[in-house]
């Protein structure tokens, strides 16, 4: 019921004082009439005004008693649960109120478990609710520790709307992690993600598996694999590894134990067309086996050479062309057409057995006398004059024996051929060879001009070098430009002393004669004479190893 009474002020008028009496009197005898309220109880305050608090109760579905303490206190309500004076830290609390069984009761902080040195409360369950939990504190550690033996920590949850169990941590098994999704996920703070794998010893050391550098942007997979048991091997491993398959591996530098073996005979190349090795360093001794049962090898001799086996022989194109040993002491070269050896000298020191014919091109010379069978030697196999008087025997060789032209005249004795001998008309320009008449054998006056040969050299360029066979003859030279003969230096062009050379200048441009290097025209050393005028002449005659004179129509030489 609402209190009706308000308070009296001295300032009051005494009908006012009346009123509020009044008030005040049935406000005590509804107090009085069984301490019954219809819903609410409603108290003023210190202040009289509009702001009042109501106690409301519920309707109730049976008879209902709160009892208040024996104390003195304030109400907890959900309007006020938040303010400093209700509320403490778990440090300073001494007991905390619960509910047991219809009775509110307290307990200390450290039987609930909230701090303190006394056991924990046994929480066996903790009822579904309707939103996230979380566990946070601001100072120390939060443990989750299963106490009872071999007890797993276990996770579950909701795919979906199926229930999981994705995690568990097995104690049986040391704590073993035991995950059902098939993935673990590691993403990281700004470093790459890391597994640790420590030894058994006290953890003293650990292998890490640690992701991709961002620098690399790849994302790969790194499968596992299967079969036994077996060592993951790295960079830096020094494990062997036996048996095993590597496709295409690129490998710089490999160090082997004790072999290289193909996976089946016959199956594996060292190398290939395109892909060859450049050099094979094999030790002192060291030998190629070829074939299956190794019936042919190679032996390294050292500082020696190479030492092929047995009677074993290496062939060129096909089997009858070959090098080998048949047997200790014996070296067969064998070719079923020819052998050619190729040299500017061929020594050969030993005996010669030779069971075919023999065709020497060039020249055999012997250091000892040969031995030849007889009648096996004739006359075409014999040296230009290497039969002297002293090897014919007297009176062996008669005109019987003399072929046409098998002499000369350096084999006649000097006048020993006179006029009766010669027939007529036996000689003539046939029989005669170069150099071999010479002035003093020619009668006077018979020469004539029809019998000296004259021919000429016509030149239509600028610069021209006379040759050997402008000796006595005429060069003609004809350009509507100045151009020049010139005349070479003996060790450059050997005319001889006496020749001579005829120049005529043809054409409007004026033609000089210049003596070469080292040669003197007309006492002047590489002197020049031009010729005078058109279709004029000059004769060059030579008077000395480089020394000519000009003759003819020409203005002097500079």
């Amino acid at each position: 019921m609402a209190i009706e009474a308000s308070v009296i002020l001295p300032s009051d008028s005494l009908e006012e004082f009346r009123v509020q009496f009044n008030n005040l009197i049935t406000d005590v005898e509804g107090v009085q009439s069984g301490n019954s309220f219809v819903s609410t109880i409603i108290f003023e305050g210190s202040t009289a005004d509009a702001n009042e608090t109501t106690i409301l109760a519920t309707d109730p579905t049976t008879d209902r008693t709160i009892t208040l303490p024996d104390a003195t206190g304030t109400f907890i309500t959900t309007g006020n649960s938040g303010d400093p004076a209700t509320t403490t830290a778990a440090a300073d609390a001494d007991h905390v109120l619960v509910n047991d069984g219809g009775v509110l009761k307290k307990i200390t902080r450290a039987n609930l478990g909230i701090g303190g040195t006394a056991g924990a409360v046994a929480a066996d369950d903790l009822t579904v609710g309707d939103a996230a939990i979380n566990f946070a504190t601001s100072a120390g550690n939060i443990t989750i520790d299963a106490q009872g033996s071999n007890t797993d920590i276990i996770f579950k949850g909701t795919d979906g709307s199926s229930d999981i169990t994705p995690m568990t941590l097995d104690m049986s098994d040391a704590g073993a992690l035991l995950l059902t999704g098939g993935k673990i996920d590691l993403k990281n703070a700004g470093t790459a993600s890391q597994i640790l794998f420590y030894c058994e010893s006290s953890n003293q050391h650990a292998q890490t598996l640690i992701g991709a550098p961002h620098s690399e942007a790849a994302s790969n997979t790194l499968t596992l694999p299967s079969g036994s048991s077996g060592v993951l091997l790295s960079t830096v491993s020094t494990a062997t590894v036996t048996n095993k398959t590597l496709t295409a591996p690129v490998i710089n530098t490999a160090t082997v134990g004790t072999s290289i073996t193909p996976a089946s005979d016959d199956g594996a190349t060292l190398g290939s067309a395109n892909l060859n090795w450049s050099d094979l360093f094999l030790a002192d001794a060291a030998v190629i086996k070829l074939g299956d049962d190794q019936d042919v090898t190679l032996t390294h001799v050292a500082d020696t050479g190479v030492l092929l086996n047995a009677a074993m022989v290496v062939q060129f194109r096909d089997s009858a062309i070959n090098i080998g040993s048949p047997a200790d002491g014996d070296l067969d070269i064998n070719a079923d057409d020819e052998i050619e050896l190729n040299s500017t000298l061929i020594d050969i020191n030993g005996n010669v057995e030779i069971s075919g014919t023999a065709g020497i091109v060039g020249v055999a010379t012997f250091t000892a006398v040969p031995v030849f069978p007889n009648n096996t030697i004739e006359t075409a196999d014999i040296q230009a004059d290497a039969i002297t008087g002293a090897k014919i025997a007297d009176d062996a060789i008669n005109s019987e024996h003399y072929t046409n032209g098998s002499i000369d005249t350096a084999h006649i004795a000097a006048d020993q051929i006179v006029a009766s001998l010669i027939a007529d008309d036996a000689i003539n320009s046939e029989h005669y060879t170069d150099g071999s008449i010479d002035t003093a054998h020619i009668a006077d006056k018979q020469i004539t001009p029809a019998k000296i040969a004259g021919s000429v050299n016509a030149q239509t360029g600028t610069a021209y070098t006379s040759v050997l066979g402008d000796a006595f003859k005429s060069v003609t030279m004809t350009n509507s430009s100045a151009n020049k003969l010139t005349i070479p230096p003996n060790s450059s062009v050997a005319y001889a002393v006496g020749d001579r050379i005829d120049v005529v200048m043809m054409g409007a441009g004026v033609t000089s004669i210049q003596g070469g290097s080292g040669v003197t025209v007309n006492g002047v050393s590489t002197g020049t004479v031009a010729i005078a005028a058109q279709f004029a002449a000059v004769a060059c005659l030579k008077l000395a190893t480089d020394t000519w004179v000009a003759i003819g129509n020409h203005g002097g030489v500079s």
